[in-house]
């Protein structure tokens, strides 16, 4: 048993092992996590994702709740959600539900996951589902390389199974036999014994300890034996390289060591501190040595794949295409790296660094139990009887070289992998699941010794490569300054006439800590194409330049961001008070004096026309959004003239970026938190020499205006061989009336829209709604990708369900309560972190929304809406008196759209300008 102030450990009657995390009475919502040790490493031999199959199955019917999806609808009533995974092992269900119905939501999981159906019609149609969802990642790169590295480790180790299941599988067997397997595999391992339920909440605890003893009587106590898996690579699976051709313009370099069980918090201290030498993005480290040669543009590293007793560690690095072409050299660094960190005799200081930092990082962290933190919780619980004390306590490791040494002794050429990532690799070979081609062979000269330091030090790149020096900016102590605060509400101090300046005190986490936003509109960036692919490739390059330099400020907990949008860019910096001032300055002045070397210039523009091309690669539904985005916002370039300008940037090109900015462009500033007044001044004078005086009034966030009544058409290009849809209604304006009804009736149609196209009629793996607003403007989105049906086929599904429903909004009355509470909910959530208030005060800038008041604007609308208003509102859009309406689709291996040439949008720019509205 393992207890904190704020969590409680321990073993019910029946076995069933529980967490719970004690929440401060602000937290409006409890999340609840159920794993269960029933993953695809419990398969049957024969039967691959059977374990997936009855979590599907699961959701088909229960005792108490018969109908397909009615646990979900249930919960939703109660203004929760409910969900579900199948990992290697463990199944996971999860549910977020208002702290008030909490005892409610557990009693309904306890008995759903104790009582399920079987029933064998709905198995079929799962079934499908499943192939579906099988069919929809074919060209999933993730998947692909996934279905390698289980080719190619040990055949007696689980994690080689395949974990999805599909139809040909699945149809090896009658129904009946399969409704068989699914009630042996459940009475098995659905015990409290192989369970762990973690729960955040409010409530008492000691009432909520009687409420689940009494409530888990309905699980069998059971008894499950612990596996041992195997090793998960054979001898002759290490001191390999792996080639794996992609379908995506991208080059990758992974060293990969199977370092054994972690689970114990000391062995995992020491790994923890190895990824943060390897990891380490500063002056003299690995990556800044490749980013230097234009080997390399980004490097990862940590635990990758890990279960009971084993555990992946990975070295992974984005390589650049002549990194590619040079790809056993920046193998070899690697392993020197790794060689000198052998040797290295200053690792107790180095360790020690490291405490402070995480316990620094933890002293002052947010903890927010977020849905998938309780998960975490969940499935540490099951597989170690304890939470990860790393993350969760103030646990306190001192440095050990025999363990540190042990550590080390695994990451060898000859323990390791090395995988090469890359459409220009040769291959020999091809995965049975997801057709990705790949050759496996010995790694040769590195495994005899040839990788020996004395050799690779007459190398240039590697005599930069130096271990972190000491942390600059680690504190130990940060001062709260404020002794009292004079305003909490974000107030607008005076600037110049294009330049807005806004500071807000914390008045109510009291936390040493700050955000600062910088964002400059420039209309040069946004009108000429050229000027947008060159702020891409500036950002890009300014951000790996500032990694380098600023890379121990971040991990001392002084973050920043620095991104394009729409009109400009922004930066954001967060973290400690203290130091946050200096270091937006020196980012800033960065921006104004960068100047770009032709090599780091070309490696950057090419990186950005892989992103721009390997979109192509993304799945239909992703493509499809990102190019509605670009249909609605009129400041969003399409992919295609993007990369088209990428093509012809040339240097020249970045290097007049600054004095465009300088030249042209309004200013917003922000700061909120641990500071005074003469602060935000003070930032804002330096600011203003560091920019110049903005001059230009702020580009208006623009949008499509699509016409009422009248259904419009535009063709993706996509090389999935699904067909897929995203139908698009569009509200006449951006008013909070018309915010508000379309978020209800998104809310009502949401969950009938998923249980009849999916649930019933088997159309596609993907079915959703989503409320879809582009700068402010409200509408709602459909969504559908199939396997089987037509684009025009899954047209008339989405549009005969919308007709149907919408003339029969009658039925919907009993749930109006409901859909009303959980949405007022939502909109009036407490913040429950100082970052979460930050960017809401910061959102509500970007819109212009000065009294900081809509969410609570649109919730009063909603809150005085009847159901008779929703039922006319319903009754108009049925007549297309309301909406703009659009279709955006792919439509993959079936027939294309046959429509009017004045319903399709094929000029996207033309379109734009004709349509836009303020």
């Amino acid at each position: 048993m393992s207890n904190t102030s704020n969590d409680l450990t321990l073993c019910l009657r029946n076995g069933l092992t529980l967490h719970l995390v004690e929440l401060p009475p602000k937290h409006t919502m409890c999340n609840v996590s159920l794993a269960v040790g029933a993953g695809y490493f419990h398969d049957p031999q024969d039967c691959p994702g059977l374990s997936h199959l009855l979590e599907h199955t699961m959701f088909m019917g229960s005792e108490n709740y018969p109908l397909p999806n009615a646990v979900i609808d249930e919960l939703e009533n109660l203004g929760g959600t409910l969900n579900a995974w199948t990992s290697m092992e463990h199944a996971n269900y999860h549910l977020s539900v208002e702290q008030a119905n909490l005892t409610h939501a557990l009693k309904i999981l306890l008995h759903f996951v104790t009582k399920p159906l079987f029933n064998a019609e709905a198995i079929a149609g799962e079934i499908n589902n499943i192939d579906a969802e099988f069919k929809e990642k074919q060209l999933d790169e993730l998947r692909k390389v996934n279905d390698v590295i289980k080719s190619t480790c040990n055949p007696n180790h689980p994690f080689s199974r395949f974990s999805v299941g599909n139809k040909e599988i699945f149809s090896q067997f009658t129904t009946a036999q399969l409704v068989s397997m699914l009630r042996d595999f459940h009475g098995q391992r659905y015990c409290a014994a192989n369970m762990a339920l973690c729960i955040s909440t409010s409530q008492p605890v000691h009432a909520l300890l009687r409420f689940l003893e009494q409530e888990s009587a309905v699980l069998l106590q059971g008894s499950i034996p612990h596996s041992r898996y195997p090793s998960l690579y054979l001898p002759s699976q290490c001191g390999v390289k792996i080639a794996i051709k992609t379908l995506q313009l991208a080059h990758r370099l992974i060293v990969t060591f199977d370092i054994g069980n972690i689970n114990d918090p000391h062995i995992r201290a020491h790994v923890d501190y190895l990824s943060h030498l390897i990891g380490d993005e500063g002056s003299g480290s690995i990556i800044a040595a490749l980013r230097s040669a234009q080997l390399a543009n980004n490097l990862i590293v940590g635990t990758g794949t890990s279960g009971r007793n084993f555990c992946d560690f990975n070295i992974n690095i984005q390589l650049s295409e002549l990194g590619q072409s040079q790809v056993e050299k920046v193998t070899e660094v690697v392993f020197y790296t790794l060689n000198k960190i052998a040797k290295d005799d200053g690792h107790e200081w180095r360790f020690n660094e490291k405490q402070q930092l995480n316990n620094m990082a933890r002293e002052y962290s947010d903890h927010v139990y977020s849905i998938d933190t309780i998960c975490e919780f969940a499935e540490q619980l099951l597989t170690n009887g304890t939470i990860n004390q790393h993350i969760h306590t103030d646990f306190q490791a001192t440095f050990s070289p025999s363990t540190f040494n042990t550590l080390l002794a695994k990451c060898t050429p000859k323990q390791g992998r090395v995988i090469n990532i890359s459409p220009w690799v040769d291959t020999n070979s091809m995965t049975n699941y997801y057709q990705t081609q790949y050759s496996c062979r010995p790694l040769g000269h590195l495994i005899t010794g040839s990788n020996d330091e004395n050799v690779l030090v007459k190398s240039p790149l590697v005599k930069t490569i130096t271990l972190p020096k000491a942390n600059i900016y680690l504190c130990n102590e940060q001062d709260l300054t404020l002794t009292s605060i004079t305003q909490g509400k974000p107030i607008r101090l005076p600037a110049n006439e294009f330049e807005s300046l806004w500071f807000a005190q914390d008045d109510i986490f009291h936390v040493p800590r700050g955000d600062i936003y910088i964002a400059l509109d420039c209309e040069p960036l946004v009108t000429n194409i050229t000027m947008t692919a060159a702020k891409r490739v500036w950002l890009e390059l300014i951000n790996q330049q500032l990694k380098e330099q600023f890379y121990s400020a971040e991990i001392a907990g002084l973050k920043y961001h620095l991104y394009g949008h729409q009109a400009g860019f922004t930066l954001h910096t967060s973290g400690f008070a203290a130091k946050q001032r200096k270091l937006c300055e020196d980012i800033s002045r960065q921006l104004m004096t960068f100047n770009a070397s032709t090599a780091n210039f070309t490696r950057a523009r090419e990186s950005q026309i892989a992103l721009q091309q390997n979109a192509l690669y993304n799945k239909p539904i992703n493509r499809l959004f990102a190019r509605l985005s670009s249909i609605i916002q009129l400041n969003s370039p399409v992919t295609e003239r993007l990369s088209s300008a990428l093509e012809k940037l040339a240097i020249d090109d970045i290097e007049v970026l600054p004095s465009t900015i300088r030249s042209a462009h309004a200013s917003e500033f922000f700061l909120h938190g641990n500071w005074v007044e003469n602060d935000a001044l003070h930032l804002y004078t330096s600011l203003r020499e560091i920019f110049g005086a903005a001059t230009h009034p702020p580009i208006s966030r623009e949008t499509a205006l699509l016409p009422v009544g009248e259904m419009l058409y535009h063709e993706v290009e996509c090389q999935h061989p699904d067909a897929a849809v995203v139908l698009y209604l569009q509200a006449p304006n951006a008013s909070m009336q018309h915010t508000a009804q379309c978020m209800v009736l998104e809310q009502m149609l949401a969950a009938p829209f998923f249980s009849s196209l999916r649930t019933e009629k088997q159309i596609g793996y993907s079915v959703a709604t989503g409320f879809a607003p582009y700068n402010k403007h409200p509408g709602i989105a459909f969504q559908v990708q199939s396997p089987n049906l037509s684009t025009q086929e899954i047209v008339d599904e989405i549009v005969k369900f919308l007709f149907a429903q919408l003339n029969e909004l009658e039925f919907y009355e009993q749930y109006w309560p409901h859909i009303k509470r959980n949405l007022l909910r939502q909109l009036l959530d407490t913040d429950l972190t100082f970052a979460m208030k930050s960017q809401r005060y910061w959102t509500n800038l970007t819109q212009d929304i000065d009294s900081f008041n809509r969410n609570a604007g649109i919730a009063n609308v909603i809150r005085n809406l009847t159901f008779n208003d929703i039922y006319s509102y319903a009754e108009q859009v049925s007549k297309r008196q309301v909406f703009g309406e659009l279709v955006v689709y792919s439509k993959g291996n079936k027939p294309r759209l046959n429509k009017p040439y004045s319903s399709i949008i094929d000029n996207i720019d033309k379109f734009k300008h004709q349509h836009k509205v303020k």
